[in-house]
């Protein structure tokens, strides 16, 4: 019975930091509720908010894609530009990181912003 524990903890370990699918799309909702308002809904940064507070764009970073979970958690904790989803549990920030990771490995593409006095499209 005691060599069955450890290799118990050990699964439950390794289960809990093998990439979930449901994770990710629990993340999508998280997301889009706390960090699309300057991230984008696609991570582009492309908002007017995004803009003023340069905040980065997420998609299409290698950087991002290569970090684990809890280095994405670590980074958002450390931006004082995410002070705002501090008071998230840690199951959101991380199901929330994974989705970061997801939109990392894509290539979003972010129109230029509109041009006072231009009316119409041509």
């Amino acid at each position: 019975m005691r060599g069955i524990i450890p290799v118990l903890v050990g699964l439950l370990a390794f289960q809990t930091m093998a990439p979930n699918p449901a994770r990710c799309q629990s993340g999508e909702p998280v997301f889009h509720a706390y960090c699309a308002r300057c991230h984008g809904e696609s991570g582009t940064a492309c908002t007017p908010l995004g803009r003023a507070l340069k905040a980065a764009p997420l998609e299409n970073d290698p950087r991002l894609a290569r970090m684990t979970t809890a280095q994405l958690m670590r980074l958002i904790k450390s931006d004082p530009k995410h002070r705002g989803v501090l008071h998230l549990p840690d199951a959101d920030l991380r199901a929330a990181a994974h989705f970061v990771k997801q939109l990392a490995r894509t290539n979003g593409l972010c129109p230029p912003p509109a041009r006072a006095g231009r009316g119409g499209s041509r």
